[in-house]
């Protein structure tokens, strides 16, 4: 079997296996990807920041995709990573900030004086290896990185819940709420529904990932 969204079969459901030790294996090593991610956010808080909020959005959405299995577990252990995610979320944006920025400056046939004003003066706050404020976050996100281990041991399905039924179910939840988008963006196309869309499909795409195997 070749690997996956998250690198490895490991990081995928596995035909056959029960669904309660496979999804405390694969939150385990999601964590343990966010907690590396957190270990180069160190040193380079830019990238490793990015790259931890990124992990934080696939245990998410691994998380919803059992929900239907223990909605209470869900509840507590999204919550735990949707509020780590906004706790390093300011380092993240002065970095895709910048992003924008350079965005413009692709294809350009001269030199923007006023455009690189303004990106020096982003780049400028981008947060640098031993910030303070930086750190803390990352210290805060590390602790609480270590008790989602912990608290993976404790997803409890219902003993009779079929896997394939629950993943199922977890799946066309994401695609609801995608077509809830897509019905709000034909109404009145706001930014909100436009964001709603992008994050329903991103959810897919990593449910998509995990389920390659079956």
């Amino acid at each position: 079997m070749t690997g996956g969204a998250t690198g490895t079969v490991n990081g995928r459901f596995e035909p056959g296996a029960a669904l309660r030790p496979q999804v405390r294996r694969l939150l385990t090593g999601e964590i343990g990807r966010a907690r590396e991610s957190l270990t180069l956010a160190r040193e380079n808080p830019p990238a490793g920041v990015h790259e931890t909020r990124k992990r934080f959005k696939r245990i998410r959405a691994l998380l919803s995709l059992v929900r239907p299995a223990d909605e209470d577990f869900y509840v507590i252990e999204n919550a735990r990573y949707r509020d780590l995610a906004r706790t390093l979320a300011p380092a993240r944006e002065a970095a895709a900030l910048v992003e924008t920025v350079d965005r413009f400056r692709t294809g350009d046939t001269g030199p923007s004086e006023s455009r690189e004003a303004v990106r020096a003066t982003l780049a400028a706050r981008l947060p640098q290896a031993g910030d303070r404020r930086v750190g803390l976050a990352i210290e805060n996100a590390v602790a609480w990185c270590e008790a989602g281990v912990a608290a993976a041991a404790r997803f409890d399905p219902d003993a009779d819940a079929d896997m394939a039924d629950v993943l199922a179910s977890g799946a066309k939840r994401s695609l609801k709420q995608a077509r809830k988008a897509l019905a709000a963006i034909r109404r009145h196309g706001g930014a909100e529904d436009f964001h709603s869309l992008r994050k329903a499909a991103k959810a897919h795409a990593a449910h998509l990932g995990l389920l390659a195997e079956l």
